[in-house]
């Protein structure tokens, strides 16, 4: 009985210790082009139909910090970095539109942030809900987690 007591102190130690990092994601919405604010393919000859914004929402209420926003492409296993942030608000939001040069592939790309959380822990959150725990060369150290 005391190891299953000490598993289960473990384990809500450890749910405490990511309940942040599940608050907070980031995703690509594909919204119909803004007729007033075309964007146009590769070529500069076609306007397509749509637009491809990246959201990103802290629903916890304490602050993430060195946030980094990206996009990243599945088929090439290569992300973006859109910009940078010192600090997103405890229940904030953000949208970026994705940059004229990748909004004509904003279909396969999906969200990711990097940032550091309340307790120091720097974490990369993947669109779908994955994320892990790097350490200070970005180089992952644990996880994934969901």
């Amino acid at each position: 009985m005391r190891a299953e007591a000490d598993e289960a102190r473990a384990a809500e130690e450890e749910d405490r210790r990511l309940a942040q990092a599940r608050q907070v994601i980031a995703w690509v919405e594909h919204r119909p082009a803004n007729p007033a604010l075309l964007h146009f393919n590769s070529s500069g000859l076609r306007a397509l139909r749509h637009e491809h914004v990246l959201c990103l929402v802290n629903h916890s209420a304490a602050p993430i910090f060195d946030v980094s926003v990206r996009v990243y492409w599945q088929e090439s296993n290569s992300d973006v970095e859109l910009g940078t942030r010192s600090v997103v608000p405890g229940v904030g939001a953000e949208e970026v539109v994705l940059p004229e040069e990748h909004q004509e592939h904003g279909f396969s790309a999906s969200g990711l942030l990097v940032f550091r959380d309340l307790a120091g822990v720097r974490r990369r959150r993947w669109e779908n809900g994955t994320f892990n725990e790097l350490d200070e060369n970005g180089q992952q150290v644990g996880g994934p987690h969901r």
